[in-house]
């Protein structure tokens, strides 16, 4: 069910933007998504995550991340043809139940989207429930091997996360916008949050632009994003 192909750059690019105005999954649709990955025990594996794009990526590309040594990330548009040398970590939903990346990352740790029968059962509970509820132009499924709360800032064509103990600022302020849960394996609790913009401004093409405390740390980043 998951595909290996990723959704093509022009598809991706109509993904909406997060800004102001945006108002993401309500405490009862996290609820009914949380409860298929409790009922099938894949807290371990899989999380929920708002489908959005960072920005808009150049044709025949994909957007891929690369962390460095203390826990930052580099989002940027490598090309399509690379794909196989990255990891899907989020997956769109489509139509027929399948699951497609459109995001990526050069982790080599193991891989939990193996279509063991236990997996694939929960995957189709979940497709299912996606579709049926009208929630596919809002969710996709995030493959869970990260589970730090970050921040993140975007400029023109890079993206980059700071963990919230290097961003210098409470995470969770007035202005946060959650994008990412997870939940704990065996708990009976609600839904932990694991990512969140803080946007700035209308809804434009950096529309979920942010000033880090950290800003002198970006310029270094971005001038090497693969190979820190």
């Amino acid at each position: 069910m998951f595909l290996r192909e990723p959704l093509s750059s022009s598809t991706y690019n109509t993904l909406p933007l997060i800004n102001d105005n945006t108002v993401t999954l309500s405490p009862d649709e996290l609820a009914l998504l949380g409860n298929i990955i409790k009922k099938h025990g894949m807290e371990d594996r899989f999380g929920v995550h708002y489908l959005h794009r960072h920005f808009a990526i150049p044709t025949g590309h994909i957007l891929a991340s690369s962390a460095t040594a203390s826990g930052v990330e580099i989002h940027v548009p490598v090309a399509s043809s690379e794909h196989e040398h990255y990891r899907g970590t989020h997956y769109i939903i489509n139509s027929d139940g399948t699951f497609q990346p459109y995001e990526f990352d050069d982790t080599m740790e193991a891989d939990k989207t193996s279509g063991t029968a236990a997996v694939n059962e929960f995957l189709k509970n979940f497709a299912d429930t996606v579709l049926a509820h009208g929630l596919h132009n809002q969710v996709a499924l995030r493959i869970d091997h990260d589970q730090m709360l970050r921040r993140e800032v975007t400029g023109e064509g890079w993206t980059v996360h700071f963990p919230c103990n290097m961003a210098g600022a409470k995470c969770l302020d007035q202005a946060s916008i959650p994008v990412g849960w997870k939940w704990e394996a065996g708990g009976a609790g609600a839904a932990k949050t694991v990512g969140i913009w803080t946007p700035s401004g209308a809804n434009k093409e950096t529309g979920h632009n942010v000033t880090p405390t950290a800003s002198g740390d970006i310029e270094p980043l971005i001038a090497r994003p693969m190979t820190l």
